[in-house]
């Protein structure tokens, strides 16, 4: 797909869901400080289905806004699901805190949710476009027709994450990191993922490739660029290779040298590793430790080993 018609769709997206936002104020935080980066760009190059379209923002006062409004609207829409809902305000972060699952789920939608393109095509079912999208009206016209035929509200959040928000209708807000494009890639594991999209002066819209980026999509080759979270990426090679990509030894290699430098038998590095990677599972195997040892002891190899087997 040309570059142009990838920036048009990505713009007609955000101006979609912003539309749908009831607070005027944090619409116009939004529209100032919206990044769009990741998979979707990717996709789209290679005229692939978009599962979704993830959003950051470039400052802690926008993202933390971000991330009250959709608490409320969760509780709003969820108010008996019984679940305790907190945000939290790091100093260098905003999380996301639900007592005792440390996920909060709409129920009606368990199968919208994905987190850091962590989850196999084969395992998310109703991607945002079911075939390669030739034109940007097919994108508002097939998410019209889903929320009509559904009946619910657009871009409601789904799932609560201390990481993200997930919301239907295919956007996925990243609270875990703000800033500008280079910090925000500064987390980023591959390459290929690093192309972006953000609003320049007066609404209008910006999508920058990379040439390194470029290269990598058009020979699938994984060209891993160093991240704080190799666990993650690790895992996400699997759903890259079956999508057709390949990666050479040297660039495993990076990976592990990466890990061998982490301490997973501390639990709160092992949690922290783990942010992203097929979450919903990992979140039980976390959380049964945390409730048996707590956070302070460390983790025992073959009970961890138990639990996998167990919970996989």
């Amino acid at each position: 797909m040309r570059a142009k018609s990838i920036s048009n769709i990505i713009y007609r997206k955000i101006n979609d869901w912003v539309s749908n936002i009831k607070d005027e104020s944090l619409k116009t935080l939004i529209k100032r400080d919206v990044i769009v980066t990741g998979g979707c760009i990717t996709s789209m190059l290679l005229d692939e289905k978009v599962n979704d379209f993830d959003v950051y923002f470039k400052t802690k006062e926008t993202t933390k806004a971000v991330a009250e409004y959709y608490v409320k609207e969760f509780e709003r829409l969820n108010e008996n699901s019984g679940q305790t809902i907190a945000l939290i305000d790091y100093d260098d972060r905003i999380s996301i805190k639900v007592q005792s699952s440390g996920l909060a789920t709409d129920k009606s939608d368990q199968d919208e949710y994905q987190y850091f393109e962590a989850v196999d095509d084969d395992d998310a079912s109703d991607t945002y476009l079911n075939n390669v999208v030739p034109e940007m009206e097919d994108v508002l016209e097939n998410e019209e027709a889903k929320a009509q035929a559904v009946g619910n509200e657009k871009y409601r959040p789904v799932f609560l994450s201390s990481n993200a928000i997930t919301l239907s209708d295919r956007i996925q807000v990243i609270i875990r990191f703000y800033g500008d494009v280079k910090t925000i890639h500064e987390n980023y594991d591959f390459v290929h993922c690093t192309n972006s999209w953000y609003l320049k002066e007066e609404n209008w819209p910006k999508l920058n490739l990379r040439k390194d980026a470029l290269e990598s999509t058009l020979s699938k080759e994984l060209r891993y660029v160093g991240s704080k979270y190799p666990v993650a990426s690790v895992m996400r090679i699997r759903k890259f290779i079956k999508r057709g990509w390949y990666i050479n030894a040297g660039q495993v290699f990076k990976i592990l040298f990466q890990i061998s430098e982490l301490n997973l038998s501390d639990f709160k590095t092992l949690e922290d590793q783990l942010t992203g990677v097929d979450a919903a599972y990992f979140h039980e195997v976390l959380g049964i430790i945390k409730k048996k040892n707590g956070e302070d002891v460390p983790v025992e190899r073959s009970y961890l080993l138990q639990l996998i087997e167990r919970v996989f």
